[in-house]
């Protein structure tokens, strides 16, 4: 097995992801506002490449809308199937 083939049987197993995506997470669902790829994404390192997932604006002590996101590695994201209605 050559590298690039051991570099992409690596990666075969990370969700597709990209900006504005609603994605499921620990915390809940939400979209994805940022994708933190080391190098660019030139080098394939699936397991240090974050997203920045939003879920929402909440009141705080003073009564102002703060937003609500949270950064998770791309392995612990799971993509949300379009259901047809």
């Amino acid at each position: 097995m050559t590298d690039l083939e051991k570099e992409l049987e690596n990666v075969s197993n990370v969700p597709k992801l990209h900006l504005s995506q609603k994605v499921r997470t620990q915390h809940g669902i939400g979209i994805i506002v940022n994708l933190n790829i080391p190098f660019n994404g030139l080098y394939l390192s699936p397991e240090r490449a974050e997203a920045v997932v939003w879920y929402g604006t909440e009141k705080n002590e003073f009564g102002n809308n703060r937003w609500v996101s949270f950064t998770h590695k791309l392995q612990d994201i799971y993509t949300i199937e379009k259901t047809k209605d």
